[in-house]
């Protein structure tokens, strides 16, 4: 079965994409490296794959995980950040 989701963008991930936030129709049961690589792929996020992480209503996600995502959750791209 299929869910839809809000993404949110951050940083570079949000210039990549060209916007802050999406929604996305996908599976709603996946592995974190399925769902990875569909945002990767359907946002344009190749310059940054190597450095993000992802948050799955506003809690990060463990790259080992299975999710069950239902529609109305909010996933998020978060690029490291710096400054101070």
């Amino acid at each position: 079965m299929n869910v839809t989701v809000r993404v949110y963008f951050f940083a570079k991930a949000k210039e990549l994409a060209n916007r802050k936030e999406s929604f996305l129709t996908i599976s709603n049961s996946l592995s974190y490296k399925d769902l990875f690589e569909a945002l990767i792929n359907q946002f344009n996020l190749v310059a940054i794959k190597d450095n993000i992480v992802l948050a799955l209503n506003e809690q990060l996600i463990d790259e080992n995980s299975v999710l069950e995502l239902k529609t109305g959750d909010i996933l998020a791209i978060i690029p490291p950040l710096s400054g101070g």
